[in-house]
């Protein structure tokens, strides 16, 4: 399994297993994105707009020309709802527990069929969620941090403070002056 990308529409999950040369020739897309983004370039927007309408045609094109008739595996299933739920429930569910109980599944096994599929384990997936949506308020709102830290129920700011430096390895103060400055 090269690469794996997932996409909500209307809140149902799309499961694309690319070739590896498909999947270097999206991930080199991919990056060339983040690095137009980062860059500053005066055109970035339109530039970010044109290469993502190009990834989109080249997963559509794979997609249609690979798996036309394509059937799910119980796994993939699973792992489909799973985003889904982390999609909708990640601000008020932080444990692969809830989201297992919620799926009438063990933790374990959970755990299991996502590093299966996914290549990493559940609580990654809904770290990750949490991380970006705290980046994407840091960068886009004018909410204190503390505000944020509450925003994404966390019980104290100082909780969102060392999960966010941990994983991030910035402050969220450093990180939004970054862009910031930009």
């Amino acid at each position: 399994m090269a690469g794996i990308i997932k996409h909500n529409i209307s809140k149902k999950f799309l499961i694309v297993k690319m070739n590896s040369s498909t999947s270097k020739e999206v991930n080199g897309l991919i990056q060339y994105m983040n690095s137009t983004y980062v860059s500053g370039s005066f055109l970035k927007d339109e530039i970010i707009r044109s290469y993502l309408h190009l990834t989109l045609l080249k997963l559509f094109e794979y997609y249609n020309l690979h798996d036309s008739s394509t059937h799910y595996t119980s796994s993939q299933v699973i792992v489909n709802k799973f985003f889904q739920a982390v999609e909708e429930h990640f601000v008020s569910k932080k444990s692969v527990a809830e989201y297992a109980r919620n799926l009438n599944l063990s933790e374990g096994y959970l755990n299991h069929v996502v590093k299966n599929e996914t290549g990493h384990p559940a609580g990654k997936v809904i770290r990750e969620r949490i991380l970006h949506e705290a980046e994407r308020l840091l960068i886009y709102s004018d909410k204190t941090i503390s505000e944020i830290a509450y925003q994404l129920n966390f019980n104290h700011p100082t909780y969102f403070f060392r999960m966010f430096k941990k994983y991030i390895g910035k402050t969220p103060k450093d990180f939004r002056n970054s862009y910031r400055k930009r």
